[in-house]
């Protein structure tokens, strides 16, 4: 993150503190600065300078949407105060430079409860033990696992900041959280005839309506558009990824059996050429398709799970970026191997990494269904 970033998220996180309006938060905040808390980063996600305060805001923005959620309830609106103290700061033990804790049990939550506990009685025992059991699914040992429908303010609490500190680590790992989202446009729903290319050799669709002579195949070698077949369809959704109205970078298209092709963007050109998409070789192979648009496309990719002719489901990622053109990349995410798009999507992972892409909160994707727009736009 950059300077700027970091100096923000810090303002956010002193006013959100502040706001909550305790006598000696001021000392507290002063005394985690000089600790490092502001600079630190976390051990196993958003590893980097300030990554520790990025994650922790991350999570009080999802907590409030956890309990907007759930509808209402009084014990969780009475939390309102503790659910802001533990999310921004059930990870104090990344500091470095603390002093005030001697020969400290380095454990993640005990620590991060110990230096709280220097200030009581800024903070309530609820929050203590929430704080020190985060890292597990229940307040301590021999106890139920915390739930979200718990009466309990402490057990809530326990269960509102531990699915928030997962959730924040699925969906917002290494995004700044002063970045402001690129909501996609709504996709474009029409029903209208379309002409396509086929070309026999790559066994590829191509849209007929850039008045090009030739396309270019994988391979490098060209194919006039005289030697291309030309096949019926019918155009169901544009599905945009980017916030301006450049091209369609998904276009899903139909033929007469109701069978799916999905074309990407193939190029664009800085030099006056008009945007060029081609389908996957399936051509119409697909017999639903659900696309997740990313709200943060230069962090996050998007992705389209699709079910082919013969019931399996898969998924592709497309990364799409704003800050380079041309730029879509598009990567296998999930063989066609799945019994149901729930599968699909839970198979999706980024790179390496042991946390696996949630897809599912409108915080960072716009879901659009081609079964559901189809049927509108029919």
């Amino acid at each position: 993150m950059t300077r700027q970033e970091l100096d923000q998220n810090k303002k956010i996180l002193t006013q959100e503190l502040l706001a909550i309006g305790r006598g000696g938060m001021e000392e507290f905040i002063h005394d985690i600065e000089a600790g490092g808390y502001f600079e630190a980063s976390c051990s196993g996600h958003d590893r980097e300078p300030g990554g520790t305060v990025n994650h922790c805001l991350w999570t009080l923005r999802i907590a409030r949407q956890i309990v907007e959620d759930m509808g209402p309830n009084p014990v969780a609106e009475g939390l309102t105060d503790s659910i802001t103290v533990v999310c921004l700061l059930h990870d104090l033990c990344d500091m470095r430079n603390y002093q005030k804790v001697k020969n400290p049990d380095r454990r993640h939550g005990a620590y991060s409860r110990r230096i709280m506990s220097y200030y009581a009685p800024l903070f309530s025992n609820e929050e203590l033990s929430a704080v020190n059991s985060h890292m597990h699914d229940s307040l301590m040992k021999g106890v139920p696992d915390s739930d979200l429908k718990s009466n309990d303010p402490g057990t809530l609490l326990h269960a509102i900041l531990r699915k928030a500190d997962h959730k924040s680590i699925e969906y917002a790992n290494g995004i700044p959280f002063t970045t402001r989202p690129s909501i996609p446009l709504d996709p474009e729903c029409v029903s209208s005839p379309c002409s396509l290319l086929l070309d026999r050799v790559e066994h590829r669709l191509w849209l007929d309506d850039v008045g090009m002579s030739a396309f270019k195949r994988a391979d490098g070698s060209t194919v006039r558009t005289d030697d291309m077949a030309h096949v019926p369809g019918t155009v169901c959704l544009y599905a945009w990824m980017r916030s301006a109205p450049l091209e369609a970078d998904l276009t899903l298209v139909k033929d007469d059996n109701d069978h799916i092709a999905i074309l990407s963007t193939s190029y664009l050109s800085g030099f006056g050429m008009p945007t060029v998409s081609k389908s996957d070789r399936a051509c119409f192979g697909y017999r639903d398709v659900t696309v997740y648009i990313s709200v943060y496309p230069d962090y996050r990719s998007s992705y389209v799970i699709a079910q082919r002719l013969d019931g399996k489901w898969g998924a592709r990622a497309y990364k799409v970026s704003l800050k380079q053109n041309p730029l879509i990349r598009i990567f296998s995410q999930a063989d066609f191997i799945y019994d149901t798009e729930r599968e699909a999507i839970a198979a999706i992972r980024h790179g390496r990494k042991r946390f696996r892409r949630q897809v599912d909160n409108p915080l960072f994707y716009r879901r659009y269904c081609y079964s559901e727009l189809s049927a509108v736009s029919g």
